[in-house]
């Protein structure tokens, strides 16, 4: 039988985990392959009122033998059932003893079962757990269901604690109108990464979905301009590079609400030409509480424009979109006009999944920058502010 402990890990191969280390003084240093300029990464992260809502956050293995938290382990497959008033008693010392036919199918794949246990499966109403279902409910906290909220934070808390050689910062959505900056961008010393988990732990979800604003306001935050939403916000730019990376990955359980701010038709319009925008075009999916189809164009308008014209080439915004609980198509063509990725996921093991191939996808593109062993000098000559 496999072993294994539940827990919210991101197992990101190390050969990817590149922090960048360099010294300017020295003519003589090099930079190893792959040690690239490490990369903005900003997480814009649902806090809409729906992540509050529970899902199954776990689902049990029966070929999994789970640590012995309250079982133990030489009992994995001895069935108890549910006491009056609480608690577990000995029902049969392994499934096989169980008379009722459905409820050893239940307990052999699920663990559990809840209905008659006679032979005939007609009477003695019971609740039972194998030993290892119990044990794998204590592994996990004692549900199976968590809000989304709480997934999906402890999965980027996790992301956040094995992660290096990127720069990082969290954005989320204002109540109704556009987004704010929750966490700048900034690269993941002990400090900084400290302070950014607690900025993810003290999230919580009460807002409206505005998608494309929250977006449109990254974009902003990216080239340092004014912010559209939050007065008399003006934003520094995190771009310390020309060859340096930006993303933007958006996580999100629903469909865009309240996201129809006149800044989007007078400053991104029908920029995919797909006739969904603006309110009213011939393909408009009339998205209920005034949501709108402009994300996927702003996830364009980010990538093809140069936010940053005071730096050697273009300076632009790819994005990548986890749905979380929400497969659509919008998702699916934003990451598609933002030249990124999609994915979808429906708990917590396939996000952590989904983060972690995002970033190793961002790091091998990051290392790309800087090629083998070319030496410091040369790179502050040719990749620089």
């Amino acid at each position: 039988m496999k072993s294994k402990k539940i827990k919210f890990l991101l197992l990101i191969p190390l050969s990817l985990l590149l922090a960048v280390a360099s010294s300017a003084n020295d003519t003589d240093l090099y930079m190893a392959s792959g040690q690239g300029v490490e990369a903005n990464v900003l997480i814009m992260f649902d806090n809409s009122g729906s992540m509050n809502e529970e899902i199954q956050a776990f689902f049990y293995d029966p070929s999994i033998t789970y640590d012995p938290l309250v079982v133990p382990q030489a009992n994995r497959d001895t069935v108890y059932y549910r006491v009056y008033g609480g608690g577990w008693n000995l029902f049969a010392n392994s499934i096989s003893d169980v008379a009722c036919s459905a409820a050893r199918t239940a307990l052999t794949n699920k663990g559990h079962y809840e209905g008659y246990t006679n032979s005939a499966c007609s009477s003695r109403n019971r609740t039972l757990r194998t030993g290892n279902y119990r044990n794998y409910l204590a592994s996990i906290g004692g549900s199976e269901y968590l809000p989304k909220l709480t997934i999906a934070k402890r999965v980027i808390e996790d992301f956040l604690n094995t992660i290096y050689g990127v720069r990082i910062g969290m954005m989320v959505f204002n109540y109704s109108e556009g987004g704010r900056i929750h966490s700048t961008i900034k690269t993941l010393n002990d400090t900084n990464r400290n302070q950014l988990i607690n900025d993810v732990r003290n999230i919580t979800a009460d807002t409206w979905t505005p998608l494309a604003e929250t977006l449109y306001e990254a974009g902003l935050y990216f080239k340092g301009g004014a912010s559209h939403f939050n007065s008399g916000v003006v934003y520094t730019s995190p771009i310390q590079y020309y060859c340096q990376r930006n993303y933007v990955i958006i996580i999100t359980d629903g469909m865009s609400t309240q996201d129809r701010n006149s800044i989007l038709p007078s400053a991104i319009g029908d920029r995919d030409g797909d006739q969904r925008e603006p309110i009213g075009a011939p393909n408009d999916p009339n998205y209920p509480y005034n949501g709108s189809d402009y994300l996927d164009d702003v996830a364009k308008y980010l990538y093809d424009t140069d936010l940053r014209s005071d730096l050697t080439n273009q300076q632009n915004i790819i994005t990548y979109t986890i749905g979380f609980t929400e497969d659509n198509d919008l998702l699916e063509r934003t990451a598609i006009h933002g030249h990124g990725r999609y994915f979808y996921s429906n708990n917590a093991q396939q996000l952590a999944d989904a983060f972690q191939d995002i970033v190793n996808e961002i790091l091998e593109k990051s290392s790309s920058f800087v090629a083998p062993l070319v030496p410091v000098s040369r790179m502050e000559r040719t990749c620089w502010r």
